[in-house]
């Protein structure tokens, strides 16, 4: 008898357990329906209900009562409504267990005569929670709490307090109404209040202390508000951990502040795409600190305060950051400044505002890709707010085509910009030094970074480096260590008594050093040495060499000066980019560095051990004593028979003509030549001689030539210039081609691949007249251009391409006269 009563009481405690579970079938129905719940009974105190069909429903007749749990999961959306009346739901579990459970993709709202109330239970919200008109969340009672992940949407009451409503990560918070309270919560940096139903009334709940993640307005309904009540956050809004962004206000505003004093972080972007966010309306000093970007498409920032002392303020705190405004208005005397080791980047942005005023300040850093640059005054560059200020102690780097005229100190500054560190960065071509430009030895150590494109500088507009600041072109500080790509082409000043490798160049050419020893004797500390680097030929300033010389460079020199007495050693070098044609050095034995003075070249290296470095293709080579007098300083030779070349072929071309063939070239610097000799081959390897000329000068200039081939081979024709020296030295022209049976027409080119930097281009059967040439990168970046006059049916002209261009594939295109053909290149 006992065991049958054991197995009753346990049947009926299964049966109570299991009717505690009440899930509902789906769709549209009545909570007091016994059949639309599973099993069918309705639900009663101290049940836990389920919504786990997938489908929308809307289910009426919800009454008051207390539930242990309400789960809604499987992308189920359900809206609860009570018959009349408020219907209290209240969630109550002695264990605070998880009382409300709203899975992602599943959503609950609050429907008409519906509250819900936490009491000792945690509420999981990771889909959508929505609180209609008039409606309370209550999550404040019995140490419950709200944790959300997905989003509530309020458009009625939630009653928390920071600890009991908790936003987390990628969570949103949309504030759906006119007026309201913002919750009481804790949010995380990265969660979000979207403010989007306001239309004439503030919502209320923003406390001075509350920290926010992300902060967004965005009210197209919103209207002026009505007279002596203002749409003003009181200057409450002060922590933005996340993003504060302005979208829409309608056709009214919104204020950080009516009146009174606030400061405002930011902790991430600063977004605007309209609206209109006023800082300061009737008084009051306002700074909003911005530590991430800001970023303005749209809208109006305005201040619409004038008394005298009050300010509005932008500071930018936040280490990197960018400045990027291509649209919108700033309106009002607005103050925007860069913190001490902050950084801003404008891109290709314009800061502007009429009242509007911007301040560099020492220890902060602007990087500008601006064509125009940084400019004190005027519609021009970056920066054309009303009043501008560069400090002295600020870093620049610019990557656009112009540094501008910027002033360092104060706008009507007439003397050098003094910098901190100065960047030059223009990977897609040169920088204009618009105004002289000094980096100050200030705190910690100071430099110039050359890391991309050459910086154009003037005997006016120079860039001087004071004592103790060091130069590099590699990231780290890796003194005087540089990289081809970039230079300063024009003069380069060096105050001090410090060792220094100048990074001079020209545009085409590339990098070209100098470099002097530690400087001795005289006033160290204000010496300044003047390097600049010049692709001419040095013998056109004298080509008389003391008796140590036998031969000087044909094809570049430097000049450097001082402004005091001191000494140095002069260090010059050699490598790919010396520019002049055929081996530049074959012997550095014999290398010596040359310097112009008293009427001829002087020998300033060694004469008789060698303090060169390197190799044939690239080293350098030290003067062996201390330079007392400065000027032009060129490498030379001891040995007429090595180093540097005389010869500089140009403008060699071959064209068809009167049945035959007519050759012309041109030698850049001729002297020492006792013969030229045209000759021809019809396999490009036993040639004959065609004709014969002497030298027209030797005088150390420009001579051009031109010769006739009456009876050319049917064919193909090979042509090249045969230059004998005085020395007994043989150099030759490169190698141009005629086909006289060709007629399909064309573009041609020899040899491919090209060993070195010179190719011959063959035109036949085209047009005469003018054809553009240009070398273009895979990249699409144009490398080299030349114009070339084709005289007839069948041309040949050898070109010389720039150095700078190095080994890989490129296209080599020929326009002109109706005609476009482009032919791969291939350089090793």
């Amino acid at each position: 008898m006992k065991k049958i009563y054991l197995l009753f009481f346990t049947a009926l405690i299964s049966v109570a357990l299991w009717s505690q579970t009440k899930t509902w079938k789906g769709g549209n129905g009545s909570w007091i329906q016994a059949s639309s719940w599973i099993p069918s009974v309705v639900p009663v105190a101290n049940d836990s209900i389920i919504f786990n069909d997938g489908a929308t429903g809307i289910i009426t007749n919800v009454p008051a009562i207390i539930l242990k749990r309400i789960t809604v999961t499987a992308n189920t959306s359900i809206t609860l409504q009570g018959s009349s009346g408020t219907k209290l739901i209240t969630l109550d579990n002695a264990a605070q267990a998880t009382g409300l459970f709203i899975d992602t993709g599943s959503s609950l709202t609050m429907g008409t005569n519906i509250n819900i109330t936490l009491d000792k239970v945690k509420a999981k919200i990771g889909g959508l929670l929505v609180i209609t008109n008039n409606r309370t969340y209550d999550t404040e009672k019995g140490n419950s709490e709200t944790s959300v992940t997905g989003t509530i949407d309020n458009k009625g009451e939630i009653k928390s307090k920071e600890k009991d409503l908790l936003f987390a990560s990628e969570s949103s918070y949309i504030h759906s109404q006119n007026g309201g309270t913002i919750p009481d919560a804790t949010w995380d940096k990265n969660s979000n209040c979207l403010i989007t139903g306001v239309i004439n009334s503030m919502p209320a709940g923003i406390k001075k202390g509350l920290h926010f993640g992300n902060f967004e307005w965005n009210n197209p309904a919103q209207i002026p508000f009505p007279i002596n009540t203002m749409p003003s956050f009181n200057g409450n809004l002060e922590h933005i951990d996340g993003n504060f962004i302005i979208q829409n206000t309608g056709t009214g505003s919104v204020f950080m502040s009516n009146s009174g004093n606030y400061d405002a972080t930011v902790g991430g972007n600063y977004i605007q795409t309209g609206g209109i966010l006023v800082l300061n309306q009737a008084g009051g000093k306002g700074t909003m600190m911005i530590k991430g970007n800001f970023n303005m498409s749209g809208g109006t920032i305005a201040r619409n305060n004038s008394i005298a002392g009050d300010f509005s303020a932008i500071k930018f705190i936040g280490g990197s950051q960018s400045i990027s405004k291509t649209g919108g208005i700033i309106s009002g005397k607005i103050d925007f400044s860069v913190e001490p080791n902050s950084i801003v980047y404008m891109g290709t942005s314009v800061l502007d505002g009429s009242a509007t005023t911007f301040k560099l300040n020492k220890g902060a850093k602007i990087i500008t890709s601006h064509p125009d640059g940084l400019n004190s005054s005027g519609a021009l560059g970056s920066i054309q707010t009303s009043i501008r200020s560069f400090e002295e102690e600020a870093d620049y780097e610019f990557r656009g085509a112009s540094t501008g005229v910027f002033n360092t100190g104060s706008s009507t500054n007439t003397t050098p910009s003094l910098v901190n560190n100065l960047t030059i960065n223009n990977a897609s071509g040169s920088v204009l030094l618009s105004k002289p430009i000094t980096v100050a030895n200030g705190p910690g150590v100071n430099r110039l970074f050359l890391q991309n494109g050459p910086l154009i500088t003037s005997s006016i507009n120079i860039l001087t480096l004071n004592d103790q600041v060091m130069a590099t072109g590699v990231p780290g500080l890796q003194q005087n260590n540089y990289n081809n790509t970039s230079f300063v082409d024009g003069p380069l000043r060096k105050v001090g008594n410090d060792a220094f490798v100048f990074p001079v160049g020209k545009v085409g050419t590339g990098l070209r050093k100098i470099g002097i020893t530690e400087p001795v004797g005289g006033q160290n500390t204000i010496t300044a040495f003047t390097a600049v680097f010049i692709r001419q030929n040095p013998q056109t300033i004298s080509n008389s060499l003391v008796s140590s010389l036998a031969r000087i460079s044909a094809c570049e020199y430097w000049t450097l000066d001082r402004t005091s007495t001191n000494q140095v050693r002069v260090i010059l070098s050699w490598d790919n980019n010396s520019g002049c044609p055929g081996q530049y050095v074959t012997d550095i034995s014999t290398l010596r560095v040359a310097r112009y003075g008293g009427g001829m070249w002087q020998n300033d290296g060694n004469l008789g051990t060698s303090s060169a470095s390197g190799s044939n293709s690239s080293g350098t080579i030290t003067s062996n004593q201390l330079v007392t007098s400065f000027s032009p300083f060129a490498l030379a030779s001891s040995s007429a028979i090595t180093n540097p070349l005389p010869v500089n072929f140009a403008d060699v071309k071959a064209f068809e003509k009167n049945a035959g063939v007519q050759i012309e070239w041109s030698n850049l610097t001729e002297k020492d030549v006792l013969t030229y000799t045209v000759e021809r081959s019809s396999n490009g390897r036993d040639y004959t001689s065609v004709s014969m000329q002497l030298p027209s000068g030797n005088q150390n200039d420009k001579a051009s030539y031109m010769a006739f081939d009456a009876t050319p081979f049917p064919g193909i024709n090979y042509y090249r210039i045969k230059t004998e020296e005085t020395s007994g030295k043989i150099v030759y022209s490169k190698i141009l081609s005629i086909n006289k049976n060709n007629l399909a027409g064309g573009l041609t080119l020899y040899p491919n691949p090209v060993t070195g930097h010179q190719v011959t281009i063959s035109l036949t059967n085209l047009k005469r007249g003018l054809y553009s040439l240009r070398l273009v990168s895979s990249t699409g970046q144009d490398l080299y251009k030349q114009t070339i006059t084709n005289f007839s049916s069948y041309m040949s002209q050898a070109i010389s391409l720039p150095p700078s261009v190095k080994p890989g594939v490129y296209n080599l295109i020929i326009t002109g006269n109706d005609y476009r053909e482009s032919k791969m290149l291939i350089i090793r």
